[in-house]
């Protein structure tokens, strides 16, 4: 998780946030789907993510000229387009002062390449089409997804989608050695049950909470479980489809995050890891 926030690049930066040691997204995890409350930052995290798959991917010697480096396509909904201000970028970590701006960071960025899209049947579209784009596309990430289906009611339809997203991410690994395709949306937009049912799709599902009522500004990132009590032979657990964590049972991530406003900047910062 600590990928979002861009936090100790390489993973071997000592940092006294870190409190707890879990390890990386597994990258054979080949979906996921994020969810959270409104203005908790989900587009920044999904914006720094996608910087922080094209960093680890692209050779340190790599030049902005060479064709066969690797990208990430971030779809947003149409209507966001003249809403710039959603991304905030990252602060350091106060502990160990990661990521540091570098001088390369404009190639990374400059490989995260912005789609608008104005509905579902264009998501669809898209994701059949992605191969038709060329080059070495390495991740999908599908912001505010619930903005796509506002006006579609079938839940066929949606998991036609996904399995047009799941095709995606079985072309790049195939053409291109990885995929991953991430959606992150509004935890109302799906129920725990609905959710349930997504897990066919998605191997892995992160939730974004408030992490306390006198802090407004401070959320917790972590994987979502079932109900408790969680053990391998609760009732709940088999309800999950067999569900086994991928990270260590409680283990989440706490991150301050204030929206930009029109009379200042927002901050994004990771705080702990525990």
């Amino acid at each position: 998780m600590e990928r979002c926030f861009s936090h100790r690049v390489d993973g071997t930066t000592p940092c006294d946030n870190m409190i707890k040691e879990a390890g990386e997204i597994p990258t054979d995890v080949g979906m996921m789907m994020w969810h959270g409350p409104p203005k908790c930052g989900k587009s920044s995290l999904a914006f720094q993510y996608a910087f922080d798959i094209v960093r680890a991917a692209t050779p340190p010697d790599a030049s902005s000229s060479d064709a066969t480096l690797p990208y990430v396509v971030l779809v947003c909904h149409e209507s966001m387009k003249n809403a710039p201000e959603r991304f905030v970028p990252i602060d350091p970590c106060e502990s160990c002062q990661t990521p540091v701006k570098s001088g390369r960071d404009v190639l990374h960025w400059e490989r995260v390449r912005i789609k608008y899209l104005q509905n579902a049947s264009q998501l669809c579209n898209f994701a059949c089409s992605l191969h038709v784009l060329g080059g070495k596309s390495i991740a999908l990430i599908v912001d505010d997804f619930d903005l796509f289906w506002e006006d579609a009611h079938l839940e066929s339809d949606l998991y036609r989608c996904l399995a047009y997203l799941k095709e995606t991410s079985d072309f790049m690994r195939r053409a291109n050695g990885m995929g991953q395709v991430v959606v992150l949306s509004t935890s109302a937009a799906y129920s725990k049950t609905e959710r349930h049912r997504l897990r066919r799709w998605f191997a892995l599902l992160l939730e974004l909470l408030p992490h306390a009522q006198n802090d407004p500004h401070t959320y917790a990132m972590q994987e979502e479980l079932p109900p408790p009590p969680f053990s391998s032979a609760s009732s709940s657990l088999r309800e999950w489809a067999a569900y086994l964590p991928f990270f260590p049972v409680p283990y989440h991530i706490l991150y301050h995050f204030e929206p930009n406003t029109q009379d200042q900047d927002g901050h994004f910062r990771f705080l702990l890891a525990a």
